[in-house]
């Protein structure tokens, strides 16, 4: 298969995903850190009709092999499908990355791709509030001010140096945390093709198939082509190892690859439909 014609179905593919997480899974931001709703997750990875009994049988299992992963959710208020917010298990990204690896799904890279993403905006967050510490700065007494005023002073550049090393810290964490993001979905592109190749495009439907066999019959009654020769040589031309790899976006092409080697003093379609 040809990479460059992988690379833009690996990219859709990926944006597919990401776009259906980004509009589907909720999620808060709760000091400069994100929590996901672990059902939403669930349903995407799976695709389950049930996600949250997929869940509760996912804790299940965890909490008996003795992971601490479950322990580490929260039980967080949004809004449910009713319109009401209600209680639902929510996981910040590290914790979620470790959920994540616990279904299997092939959405799983791309999902951790999206959580990169998020972690980034966690960063931007964090950034935030640092870049307006200049104008928070208390204004620092004149030499002859109360001693309460000077005391005032202190605590107030005490607190603002704790802020700054509070928001050091988270970025010092998130960066390691986004380092590690980045080195597990690093391999996203060739789980994907990997991926693409296995499942490759639309094949024919059994409706279609049992055509090219009767036209196959067809053309071994007007030609004496002999059928190994016909799957052989049609197989060849599309590219295929077998007949039921045939691309159905190319069943028009199939039916004209019969048509011309049938040939026009031949009724096409003449004993291929018994």
């Amino acid at each position: 298969m040809d990479t460059h014609d992988t690379q833009p179905a690996e990219a859709s593919a990926v944006a597919i995903i990401e776009d259906r997480a980004e509009s589907t899974v909720r999620r808060q931001l709760i000091d400069r850190v994100w929590y996901f709703s672990v059902v939403d997750v669930v349903a995407l990875l799976t695709e389950s009709p049930s996600p949250g009994e997929y869940w509760r049988k996912l804790k299940s299992r965890l909490n008996a092999e003795g992971s601490e992963t479950v322990t580490k959710c929260h039980a967080l208020k949004m809004v449910a499908a009713d319109g009401k917010m209600r209680k639902t298990d929510c996981a910040n990204t590290e914790v979620l990355l470790r959920l994540v690896q616990s279904v299997p799904s092939p959405k799983a890279e791309p999902v951790k791709q999206w959580l990169a993403k998020v972690g980034a905006r966690e960063v931007t967050a964090a950034i935030g509030p640092a870049t307006t510490l200049t104008e928070t700065r208390p204004a620092m007494p004149a030499e002859a001010a109360p001693a309460a005023d000077w005391a005032s002073y202190y605590r107030a550049m005490a607190a603002l140096y704790d802020r700054a090393a509070a928001i050091e810290a988270t970025l010092e964490h998130h960066t390691g945390q986004l380092g590690e993001l980045h080195t597990r979905v690093g391999g996203v592109e060739e789980g994907l093709r990997i991926l693409v190749e296995r499942l490759g495009p639309a094949t024919l439907s059994p409706e279609h198939l049992a055509t090219v066999k009767a036209l196959a019959k067809r053309l071994n009654q007007a030609h004496g082509t002999s059928y190994q020769t016909i799957y052989w040589d049609v197989c060849q031309h599309f590219h295929v190892s077998r007949i039921e790899q045939l691309p159905a976006d190319q069943w028009a092409d199939v039916v004209e690859w019969f048509a011309r080697r049938i040939g026009p003093t031949n009724d096409l379609w003449s004993d291929s439909r018994e």
